[in-house]
């Protein structure tokens, strides 16, 4: 596991573990950042992750983790006969939230560079669904490129842990990401929900954020969770733009602020 700190107050780690039963993802982005000469550090253990996807023997699973005073951010992704990508986003400050609801989530699942573009995408259910006695909002669609077998594919959101006091009532945590199947399966809606409700959550204490710390660097941990790396290979990975700028703050006195 490799840190990187990519200013005085955030740090970005990258983990590649392949062979995992299960593949855990944690991501959140901050407006805002502490500021000071300081640098900052955080230790990813394997148990403090957020979300499991599910992954097979043999499967190819990425971590990318990013780290600020105010949250705590992982991109993961599972790469297989099928496919899995997610972004979980934590906060970890009393009068931090996130921007984040389920009405995000048509657009956040064409922001994956895996379907940048529109043309490969096509939704296969009309409108977003809620798995039923969860947080979840769901949608199916279909991806098919050129002279590509199509997936069928679900993409899913979910918010809560919302602040008492932000006057938006805004979450706290929440993820976003999608699952394929291996090309040629079929995912119905009844599967679909399976898949869904196999996701296994925790919820545990988030790293401590040490000031005046040094850490080791990783240039490749920001670019590989943007894709950056594999691109020019044809290999479409990634979330551009990470970390998610969708990080808030409100002042705990009363009143408002979007953030910036």
């Amino acid at each position: 596991m490799h840190l990187l700190p990519l200013s005085s107050h955030t740090v970005l780690c990258r983990t590649g573990m392949a062979g995992l039963v299960a593949l855990t993802l944690l991501v959140s982005s901050g407006c805002a950042f502490m500021q000071g000469s300081a640098s900052g550090s955080a230790f990813v253990a394997r148990d403090m992750r957020h979300l499991r996807l599910p992954a097979a023997a043999g499967d190819e699973t990425v971590s990318v983790a990013y780290r600020s005073p105010y949250a705590y951010q992982e991109y993961d992704r599972v790469a297989g006969a099928g496919r899995a990508e997610a972004i979980v986003l934590a906060a970890h400050s009393v009068n931090a939230v996130f921007d984040l609801a389920s009405d995000d989530l048509e657009a956040l699942t064409r922001a994956w560079r895996f379907n940048r573009g529109g043309g490969a995408l096509r939704w296969v259910d009309p409108r977003h669904r809620r798995l039923t006695g969860t947080a979840v909002v769901y949608r199916r669609f279909d991806h098919a490129l050129v002279d590509t077998p199509t997936l069928a594919c679900v993409a899913f959101i979910a918010v809560w842990d919302r602040a008492s006091l932000d006057p938006l009532g805004r979450p706290r945590r929440g993820h976003v990401g999608y699952m394929c199947q291996p090309p040629g399966q079929t995912l119905t809606a009844q599967q679909a929900e399976q898949r869904l409700r196999a996701l296994k959550h925790r919820t545990p204490a988030t790293p401590g954020f040490r000031i005046g710390r040094s850490v080791p660097s990783d240039t490749d941990a920001a670019p590989t969770a943007r894709g950056e790396l594999e691109a020019p290979t044809g290999r479409l990975w990634g979330m551009p733009g990470f970390p998610l700028n969708r990080l808030r703050q409100f002042p705990l006195g009363g009143g408002y602020s979007s953030g910036g």
